[in-house]
C-alpha cells in the first residue's frame, strides 16, 4: 500500500448478495479503525447509516445489492 502524508485513503465496499452484512476489513494492512462514509449508492439501505458518519473498519454496515465509497486517514 502507498500512502502519502495529508491525503486521506479510499475504500471502496460492494456486496453483490442480497442480505444485509456488517464487513470486518480491520485486518487490511494501513487502514484506519474509524472511517468515514464519502458516498453510497442509490440502493443503500442501513437507515441509522448517513454520509458523513463514521463506522468502525470492523463493523462496516452493508445492506444487499449496494455499495459505498469510504475515507480514512492511513495508519503509518
Amino acid at each position: 500500500m502507498w500512502t502519502k502524508s495529508g491525503n486521506p485513503g479510499f475504500f471502496v465496499v460492494l456486496n453483490p448478495t442480497e442480505h444485509h452484512v456488517d464487513a470486518n476489513f480491520s485486518n487490511v494492512v494501513g487502514i484506519a479503525e474509524e472511517l468515514t462514509i464519502h458516498t453510497t449508492s442509490s440502493n443503500y439501505n442501513v437507515t441509522d447509516v448517513a454520509v458523513k458518519a463514521k463506522v468502525l473498519s470492523s463493523a462496516i454496515p452493508v445492506s444487499g445489492y449496494s455499495a459505498m465509497i469510504l475515507t480514512y486517514v492511513p495508519k503509518a
